[in-house]
């Protein structure tokens, strides 16, 4: 005997009228002729039970143990097993013998039985995959209903948190995420906070047009020296002279009087030996040897 509403055993001739003749002027009823010996029988019910389940009472299952119901397996002419009948208006309206597919009993049902209504999606799955879309408004508007019947469901709350620090609320998504209590969900609360912080650092940040604007005035006042030997980096003005250390890249300052005039050095990062002085028509650096012998000395 089956536990579900939909489905149930015939036991007799009287039974056979009023569960399945009877019931079929309300409601298709799937007549399921089987046999304890019959092990093709054995697989196909668990398959009709479960597609009579999702139909959720749009659809009943009777079950004919053909060894005990012979009078009603004459009545019927079954001659091979599994035979499933389905039922309608008092009459026998279509079926099948043999192991069938799935997929072949439902495009047998769907002329006769309204297809089952889709599972209902959980909520916050409703939430999580409109939030991934970027839909942050639709996903506001379903957890708004959760919360209206849930205030302190910390999931609802984290994820409406979020929508509104993706709107740039900011302050009201912190107030949102001080609501939330308990440490069930610990680790998606942590994660919401790290993105308000790293928000309103960025809210902190000039704007791409600002950033854009200051790289082009470094790019005027920075050239780079490719006429002498060296082919350092140099920044020159009317007053000092810049040159780097080729050698670890560290910049070094000249007057523009030492700049006149032959002037040795050591870089005091890496201590390599640097020549520096301004010809007739241009100033630069280079680099030269460590070689004492080469005259250098410290400024």
């Amino acid at each position: 005997m089956s536990d579900s509403p939909y489905i149930f055993d015939i036991s007799g001739a009287a039974s056979f009228e009023q569960l399945v003749i009877e019931n079929s002027f309300h409601k298709p009823v799937l007549v399921d002729f089987w046999a304890e010996w019959c092990a093709p029988c054995k697989a196909l019910m668990p398959m009709l039970a479960k597609i009579t389940e999702e139909y959720a009472g749009e659809l009943l299952l009777a079950k004919v143990n053909c060894d005990i119901e012979q009078d009603i397996v004459m009545r019927f002419g079954i001659r091979s097993l599994p035979t499933v009948v389905l039922f309608k208006d008092g009459q026998p309206v279509d079926g099948f013998a043999g192991a069938q597919p799935e997929a072949a009993i439902r495009e047998m049902l769907k002329p006769h039985v309204a297809e089952p209504a889709p599972t209902a999606a959980d909520p916050m799955e409703a939430a999580q995959a409109l939030f991934a879309e970027g839909r942050f408004a639709d996903t506001e508007a379903l957890l708004k209903q959760v919360l209206t019947e849930d205030n302190e469901n910390a999931a609802a709350l984290i994820l409406y948190a979020r929508c509104l620090a993706e709107r740039g609320e900011l302050g009201e998504a912190e107030t949102v995420l001080n609501a939330v209590k308990g440490d069930e969900h610990k680790q998606a609360l942590a994660g919401a906070k790290a993105q308000l912080t790293f928000l309103r650092q960025a809210a902190d940040l000039p704007d791409a047009a600002t950033l854009k604007a200051a790289w082009r005035r470094t790019q005027r006042t920075t050239r780079r020296c490719i006429s002498w030997p060296c082919n350092n980096w140099r920044a020159s003005s009317t007053k000092r002279r810049w040159t780097a250390c080729s050698s670890c890249s560290c910049v070094i300052a000249a007057t523009a009087k030492a700049c006149r005039t032959r002037l040795c050095c050591r870089c005091s990062t890496c201590s390599a030996a640097i020549t520096r002085w301004s010809p007739p028509t241009a100033a630069s650096c280079i680099r030269r040897s460590t070689d004492p012998s080469a005259g250098s000395r410290s400024p």
